[in-house]
């Protein structure tokens, strides 16, 4: 699937995601589970998930030759 076909926006560009928090329909029930971007989890805060962070593993993914990629905010994520 390309990136094209994984936004639901129809945008060329993916938009980027500047929000922090996102809407639950129910508490611990994150919305947007369909979104492959969210690798079927859906989001609930930015630290978890969120669009941009998805579209951006999803390519590094497809660059790679690979099915996953985990991208981390910190370079202490590279520690063991």
């Amino acid at each position: 699937s390309s990136n094209h076909d994984a936004n639901p926006t129809g945008a060329v560009v993916p938009p980027i995601s500047l929000a922090t928090t996102f809407r639950q329909n129910t508490p611990g029930e994150p919305m947007a589970r369909d979104d492959p971007n969210s690798w079927g989890l859906g989001y609930e805060y930015s630290r978890t998930g969120n669009p941009t962070r998805g579209v951006f593993e999803r390519a590094v993914a497809a660059a790679e030759k690979t099915k996953y990629c985990v991208a981390f905010s910190s370079g202490s994520a590279a520690t063991s």
